[in-house]
């Protein structure tokens, strides 16, 4: 049962910590003003997204799966500059994210449900360390990179290191083998779209939490999100 508990890679959540300490949570909520969730007809008329995660999140690694609920997750970027060249016409809106404003809630037996319950004493929280978002505005396709720290604890008693894991959601079809043909949902009128994802998650010089979480393990991963443009 633990050997799934890591490999999910919720996006959006962000907090400070020293080397092998596990993060403290932190929520930053922000009032943004006018906002709408329809794709921008000018690419120049909005300078800021806001990404909100919902429930009904999955994970699926080698033959288990279990949900997510990551309702509540949040984070906001601003619009880089990207280039349009004869190979690249239709250059997507690039947006980075402030680190300061992501949240998303830890993955616990409050949050997770594995075949039943999430175990009660495994918690995974999240460092992000760097997230950017493709949008194609022409097609709703979005595509979006994301690197993380996992921390891992069985109560009070054990603190694993933080695993590295690195990832490139898309609203596509997945064309990696073990992904099984995975789909996500081009952004739609409303805002919403459905993210999937394939990586994998290289073992750590614990060899304990490399025997309970099975590593090195492949994960497929596929999330609900809302987008809001201002």
């Amino acid at each position: 049962m633990a050997s799934q508990l890591v490999s999910f890679i919720p996006i959006f959540s962000h907090q400070t910590a020293a080397r092998n300490k596990p993060p403290t949570l932190y929520r930053c909520s922000q009032n943004h003003g006018v906002s709408q969730t329809q794709l921008p007809k000018d690419k120049n008329a909005y300078k800021n997204i806001t990404i909100k995660t919902l429930d009904d999140s999955r994970m699926n690694i080698a033959q288990y799966g279990f949900l997510y609920n990551a309702r509540g997750g949040q984070g906001t970027g601003s619009l880089v500059k990207v280039k349009e060249d004869k190979f690249n016409r239709n250059a997507p809106l690039r947006f980075e994210f402030d680190l300061r404003t992501v949240h998303i809630p830890s993955m616990t037996s409050n949050t997770a449900k594995f075949i039943g319950q999430f175990p009660p004493m495994f918690r995974v929280d999240v460092v992000s360390e760097n997230i950017k978002a493709d949008i194609y505005v022409e097609s709703g396709k979005v595509e979006l990179k994301y690197r993380a720290k996992l921390w891992v604890s069985i109560g009070s008693g054990y603190k694993a290191p933080p695993l590295t894991v690195d990832m490139i959601f898309t609203t596509e079809e997945l064309k990696a083998a073990l992904s099984k043909g995975a789909k996500g949902t081009r952004l739609d009128n409303n805002g919403k779209c459905r993210l999937v994802g394939v990586t994998r998650i290289d073992p750590t010089d614990d060899s304990f939490l490399n025997s309970v979480l099975g590593l090195p393990s492949d994960c497929i991963t596929s999330m609900n999100l809302i987008i809001s443009f201002f």
